[in-house]
């Protein structure tokens, strides 16, 4: 588009069209900011429901494995195997501690495994929309910045022009007026 500064009315267009720009330009910052903070809340929401769920999950299956544990079961401090310190549990039974232990450790490092693969996609995904946040609002103040500065800019030179075309209009006018004078005071001279 091609505008003329000098001709107010196509100045005020230029300087309605920036100001117009520079408020889209402030919306489309709010709603990206708004629509990933609602996507970063939606994450965390997920990453907790999906804790919650793996948590109440695999808690009864643990306890389950476990039913055997429990302090009831201890009849004293002294270790059945080790009493005379030379005779030690046989390996039968050491076995059959082991394969009944397996299951429940195996369960356990599952569910941390679990807990922790979500932390840590959580993470990644709360750093990748925090980074996207702070580009999209840095970007925005740049073109906010120089939006600014050029409306200020036009509106400056459109002022400047018009002060130029009023003092040079009355300067004219000035010009118009002496020799209208000038002229009428030669006549009345000559007409004497």
């Amino acid at each position: 588009m091609n505008y003329n500064l000098v001709n107010p009315s196509k100045g005020h267009n230029l300087t309605l069209t920036l100001t117009l720009t520079l408020t889209l330009t402030l919306t489309l910052t709010l709603t990206l900011t708004l629509t990933l903070t609602l996507t970063l809340t939606l994450t965390l929401t997920l990453t907790l429901t999906l804790t919650l769920t793996l948590t109440l999950t695999l808690t009864p299956t643990l306890s389950l494995t476990l039913t055997g544990a429990g302090a009831a079961l201890v009849e004293s401090e002294e270790d059945p195997y080790w009493g005379d310190g030379l005779t030690r549990e046989p390996w039968e039974g050491v076995a059959r501690c082991e394969r009944s232990f397996a299951p429940t450790l195996a369960l356990a490092l599952t569910l941390t495994l679990a807990l922790t693969l979500a932390l840590t996609l959580t993470l990644a995904l709360t750093l990748t929309l925090a980074l996207a946040l702070t580009l999209a609002l840095t970007l925005a103040l740049i073109l906010t910045l120089t939006l600014t500065l050029t409306l200020t800019l036009t509106l400056t030179l459109t002022l400047t022009l018009t002060l130029t075309l009023t003092l040079t209009l009355t300067l004219t006018l000035t010009l118009t007026l002496t020799l209208t004078l000038t002229l009428t005071l030669t006549l009345t001279l000559t007409l004497t």
